[in-house]
C-alpha cells in the first residue's frame, strides 16, 4: 500500500473497528470492492460503493460531517477512495489494515461491536 501522508488518514485494525462501532460514534462504513465481490462476503453495516462509481453521488450517500471507515480486498482501492473522501472534506478516514484478506477469517469484532464479517459463500468466484 502506498505511504499514508495525510494526518486525517489512518490505518485501522479489525479490533479497533469493533471498539469504535461500540462507542456510539457515527461513521460512514464503506466497502469499495465491486458489487460482485461484496455479494460473496462483506462486513455487516458496510455499504457497497465500488471504487469505479466513487465519483458519483457521494454527497447523497454519505454524511460528510462524520469520518469514514473503508474496506476493500487488500487496501489498495481503499487508499484511492480515501483520497477522494478527504478531498470532500470528511474529518477523518480509516482504512482497514490489510483489507478483507487480513480480516476474512476473523469474525469477532469485540463484545460491544455491531460489526461482523460474513463468511465466503460456497459458490465462490
Amino acid at each position: 500500500m502506498p505511504e499514508i501522508t495525510d494526518s486525517r488518514l489512518q490505518l485501522i485494525t479489525k479490533e479497533k473497528i469493533g471498539q469504535l462501532s461500540g462507542s456510539n460514534s457515527n461513521f460512514n462504513l464503506i466497502d469499495v470492492r465491486t458489487h460482485e465481490e461484496y455479494s460473496i462476503y462483506n462486513l455487516t453495516g458496510f455499504i457497497s460503493i465500488p471504487l469505479e462509481n466513487f465519483d458519483r453521488g457521494l454527497h447523497e450517500l454519505l454524511d460528510i460531517t462524520h469520518p469514514a471507515i473503508i474496506a476493500c480486498e487488500d487496501g489498495i482501492r481503499s487508499k484511492k477512495a480515501a483520497e477522494i473522501l478527504l478531498q470532500l472534506g470528511l474529518p477523518g478516514v480509516y482504512i482497514l489494515e490489510g483489507g478483507l484478506k487480513a480480516a476474512e477469517n476473523l469474525t469477532d469484532y469485540g463484545a460491544n461491536s455491531s460489526i461482523s464479517i460474513y463468511s465466503r459463500s460456497s459458490s465462490g468466484l
